[in-house]
């Protein structure tokens, strides 16, 4: 897991005052997300960190955490279908989902790429599939990003666990941050960039799941969309 913060940036490089907002945008997207280290997810005598209620979400970060954290320790490639077949021997259902993209030659700037899984919870736990992205700061990453956009994306965490509501949250911080990040360098925000076509990445008009090691099954616009 990525354990950066936004002060590893030379703050040289911005006001205080700029240090001071994205230290407090980072500190909004920190709320919004999982737990930021092992020590911080751990449950000691089954009890809940900081006060969170979501005990089905903060379990299911703990594993995806740990696996993550196993792979890099020993230096093991660890893709997203090996990360759902980890978490099925685990008890979890898990979907491999690719949002299809691609369209029109308009569509296509709005209908992005991408791959997650889908979790839900041991039966009886939760029904709430939730969204998990061990690649999801690098959705974000900008080639030529200002001091300051660097600086916010430096103290994210790496992956998303969580909901389709919560990550729709993180994303309106997000977005208009990048939105930002272009404004100040007096470039056109691309159309790919926009928010509405950075959210089909996870909230795709036509996907494929596919269980891991199963067949692939196409997802039309018609279908029931994931639960916020």
């Amino acid at each position: 897991i990525d354990d950066e913060t936004g002060s590893d940036l030379p703050a040289n490089q911005l006001s205080a005052e700029c240090v001071s907002r994205q230290n407090a945008l980072i500190e909004q997207v920190h709320q919004k997300m999982a737990p930021r280290s092992l020590d911080e997810a751990k449950l000691p005598d089954g009890t809940c960190l900081e006060g969170r209620s979501d005990l089905t979400f903060l379990l299911c970060f703990v594993k995806v955490l740990q696996l993550v954290h196993d792979a890099e320790e020993t230096s093991a490639s660890l893709t997203l279908e090996t990360l759902a077949l980890k978490l099925q021997t685990l008890g979890y259902s898990v979907c491999m989902r690719t949002a299809v993209g691609g369209g029109s030659t308009k569509d296509c700037m709005n209908n992005l790429r991408h791959e997650f899984l889908l979790v839900t919870t041991p039966s009886g736990v939760s029904s709430t599939p939730l969204i998990v992205d061990i690649e999801f700061k690098a959705q974000f990453e900008l080639a030529h990003a200002t001091p300051a956009y660097e600086y916010l994306l430096n103290g994210m965490d790496k992956m998303f666990v969580g909901t389709e509501k919560k990550l729709r949250n993180i994303m309106d911080i997000l977005c208009v941050e990048m939105a930002n990040d272009f404004k100040d360098r007096g470039e056109v925000l691309p159309p790919w960039r926009r928010a509405s076509s950075m959210l089909s990445k996870w909230c795709p008009r036509v996907s494929e799941d596919k269980m891991p090691g199963g067949v692939v099954k196409l997802r039309s616009p018609e279908s029931k969309p994931v639960t916020r």
